[in-house]
């Protein structure tokens, strides 16, 4: 089989469309952007979701063949912040077991509490950082890693600054309302055999308190799948642009 590659540039100016709605309006080190709402049906849908997932059900198993593969925490959170704040970003290493080599081809969140999760971001790990977040996991107490931004996780030791960018980890993101992640036809992320991800969750705390079990669903299919090999690549640019005076 012949893999040819395929580049998906994402700006940093699209990146921040996301992270400019990360924080709650009263959190004293940030600003007041609103999440997006859900229409009537998905927000029905997302707290039947946070109902079965208080349930503790096991997450099903790894399926032989290719189809939705599950991944989620394994164990329930309490979202919780420091002094005045109303946020909390909290890292999650979720392993796949995946039982051979395949490609992602899209992404479903299903948030564990609806009311509390205001956005998540999936991101894969590359062989050389598993150790670096296996670390980070555990130097913080209880169920993953404080992350504000992102994983925080150092570059491969093969990588320099320049070239981390054209190997920038998202895989998804999700905010209410939001759907499964489809890569473009014919492309999909190729991901090792045991290989591992990171969920990230923005959880606002102004919607109250509670557990949370937020869990992903990865649509793969076989390595042996005459598919490109998708990358991402990040371009550093400016968040806004200066305005110009309006003709009169």
């Amino acid at each position: 089989m012949t893999l040819t590659r395929y580049a998906v540039v994402a700006s940093m100016a699209t990146i921040a469309l996301v992270a400019s709605a990360c924080t709650s309006s009263t959190d004293g080190d940030s600003g007041g952007s609103s999440p997006a709402v859900a229409s009537a049906t998905q927000a029905d849908e997302l707290v039947r979701d946070s109902a079965s997932a208080a349930e503790g059900a096991a997450p099903a198993e790894v399926p032989p063949g290719p189809g939705f593969v599950t991944v989620g925490l394994p164990a329930a959170y309490t979202p919780t912040s420091a002094g005045s704040a109303t946020d909390d970003y909290r890292c999650f290493v979720l392993a796949t077991n995946l039982p051979d080599d395949r490609f992602i081809t899209g992404v479903r969140f299903v948030p564990g509490n609806a009311a509390l999760v205001h956005h998540a971001i999936l991101y894969r790990v590359s062989p050389g950082q598993e150790e670096a977040a296996a670390k980070r996991d555990a130097q913080d107490p209880g169920e993953g890693w404080s992350c504000f931004g992102g994983p925080n996780l150092p570059a491969t030791a093969d990588s320099d600054a320049l070239s981390s960018l054209s190997g920038t980890p998202w895989l998804a993101a999700w905010a209410p309302g939001g759907r499964e992640a489809r890569y473009p036809e014919g492309t999909g992320v190729f991901v090792e055999a045991g290989s591992s991800v990171i969920l990230q969750v923005h959880y606002n705390l102004l919607a109250g308190s509670g557990d949370d079990a937020t869990s992903v669903e990865l649509n793969t299919v076989g390595a042996e799948e005459d598919l490109r090999r998708l990358e991402t690549m990040l371009l550093p640019a400016p968040v806004a642009s200066p305005l110009r005076p309006m003709p009169p």
